[in-house]
């Protein structure tokens, strides 16, 4: 089952899941406690959390919203809007700045953790790309800022707005939970240049690293027929993060024979992992055992000053 053999984030109020399930599918999560359940996703979609498993809320990432309030989505100097209709996202994006957004997603925070979740994960909680946003209200809120702090840069202005949201979530977290307070694992795009995730997506990687548990990094391909990609990302991201890190892999309809070959290569730089969107149950189990086997070895094997974490 997932969540066996679990190991201790530092700091962390619940395991980390050695081995989960990521699932937009109720009955599956329920099969499988501590897999992450995606309570709101991308779309919008949302559902009720389940007591049994982490509840993962996609933060900025909002389809629905955006089509609903065109205001506020993310945009550019140049007013490029953050959404599908434009090059390069697959998901419309909201400011992270907007307090009517903010809003929304506390009280989903707090709903998930008076549900008695083992953990939230916090999803997307970035910027769409670099210059993104240059909205109004972020124009407003900078000039306020800079007001009382006139050295302040815009890029470490925007990568505060991310970092007191994430401390204001564990904090709404912290307090609504039942008993202790859920495992919190923050979502990183898959760049590991630290320079990257602060000047493209908003994530100050050191300032965020001390309100978490753990980072989790989707790896994704719909086939891995290659995967020296996959040890290239694994690795820098073990060199860049000062926190455990959790790898996702894509599994739904995955050839068996190259996912396990993935799974081998992530266990050896993951602390944990996580199998994405598979459904068959005999499948499901496969890939957990074969995850418990790679990072047992992968423990043994780890390169450099990270060996036996």
């Amino acid at each position: 089952m997932a969540g066996d053999g679990a190991v201790s984030g530092e700091g962390a109020r619940a395991p980390l899941p050695e081995v989960a399930l990521v699932t937009r599918d109720r009955r599956l999560a329920e099969r499988y406690p501590g897999s992450f359940l995606e309570v709101k996703d991308v779309s919008g979609l949302e559902q009720p959390p389940l007591a049994g498993a982490h509840a993962m809320i996609s933060c900025f990432g909002d389809n629905r919203l955006a089509a609903e309030h065109p205001e506020w989505v993310q945009v550019n100097a140049e007013g490029l809007r953050a959404t599908r209709e434009a090059s390069f996202f697959d998901w419309d994006s909201l400011c992270p700045s907007r307090p009517e957004v903010q809003r929304r997603l506390l009280d989903r925070f707090e709903e998930a953790a008076r549900a008695g979740v083992p953990g939230v994960r916090l999803d997307d909680v970035d910027y769409a790309r670099e210059g993104f946003c240059r909205c109004d209200h972020c124009e407003a809120e900078y000039a306020r800022a800079r007001a009382a702090r006139p050295e302040l840069g815009w890029l470490e202005w925007r990568a505060g707005v991310l970092t007191d949201f994430t401390r204001r979530a564990v904090e709404r977290i912290e307090r609504a939970a039942p008993g202790p307070r859920p495992l919190l694992t923050f979502t990183l795009y898959p760049d590991p240049l630290p320079s990257h995730q602060f000047e493209r997506f908003g994530v100050d990687l050191a300032a965020v690293a001390p309100l978490v548990d753990a980072f989790v990094v989707p790896l994704y391909d719909l086939a891995y027929t290659t995967t020296y990609w996959l040890e290239t990302l694994a690795w820098d991201f073990l060199e860049a993060v000062e926190a455990p890190l959790l790898i996702e892999l894509y599994a739904l309809h995955v050839e068996e024979g190259r996912l396990a070959h993935a799974v081998e290569v992530a266990g050896r730089y993951a602390d944990g992992l996580l199998f994405a969107y598979e459904y068959k149950p005999e499948r499901i189990e496969r890939e957990m055992e074969l995850g418990r086997e790679a990072l047992e070895r992968g423990r043994r094997e780890r390169p450099g000053r990270h060996a036996g974490r």
